[in-house]
């Protein structure tokens, strides 16, 4: 079982001594404005944490857990996942831009209005999650799945489709170039590729 810290505690005591934040519970932690950048975090847990407006750009985040957590317009730019998970948070205006996010999970989720501009996903699982207007422009995706994901009006220009099964997501109104490149080799399905026909300017009769 993880010993329940106190985050303001563990974040000076990592600030200190440069070593990461590791094996802790965290719960109903609140947190506004507070910089935490770089900070290395392993194996730790979020619970029914809130976190405003705070600076985690360039954290290295592994097997972390984050669950009922609000996260809103907190700044995880340039950062590092590996192992993790998101469950049930909302991090919606939250900045994910430039990051490298490997064999990680996200669930029941709200991204509303999220910056992912240039993020690497790789060996990732995204279900039941909203990305509604985000920002998703030139994303790479490797081997990386979605399911019931809504990304209605997302913006997703210079990011790669090809063998992204979109098929179970909602991508009404996705903002893409005006070549349409990104949607080639894209997994959809016959509603979608109904829709899709028009944005690509055929008439379907």
């Amino acid at each position: 079982m993880k010993e329940r810290g106190n985050l303001r505690d563990e974040l000076l005591i990592a600030y200190e001594t440069d070593d990461p934040v590791e094996n802790v519970l965290f719960q109903k932690e609140r947190l506004v404005r507070v910089n935490a950048a770089k900070t290395a975090f392993r194996g730790v847990v979020f619970e029914s944490c809130t976190f405003e407006d705070c600076d985690f750009s360039g954290c290295d985040m592994r097997k972390a857990i984050f669950r009922k957590c609000l996260l809103v317009g907190c700044d995880f730019s340039g950062g590092y996942w590996n192992g993790c998970t998101l469950d049930s948070c909302n991090a919606s205006g939250c900045d994910m831009g430039d990051s490298r996010i490997v064999d990680t999970n996200i669930q029941g989720s709200q991204f509303q209005y999220a910056v992912c501009w240039r993020t690497r996903w790789e060996d990732c699982r995204i279900s039941d999650t909203a990305f509604t207007e985000a920002c998703l422009n030139e994303m790479i995706l490797k081997r990386t799945e979605f399911y019931n994901v809504d990304m209605t009006k997302a913006e997703l220009m210079g990011t790669m489709l090809k063998g992204i099964d979109l098929s179970g997501c909602t991508i009404d109104g996705i903002v893409i170039s005006d070549s349409k490149k990104e949607l080639a080799g894209a997994q959809v399905n016959v509603g979608q590729a109904i829709a899709l026909a028009r944005l690509l300017g055929v008439k379907v009769v």
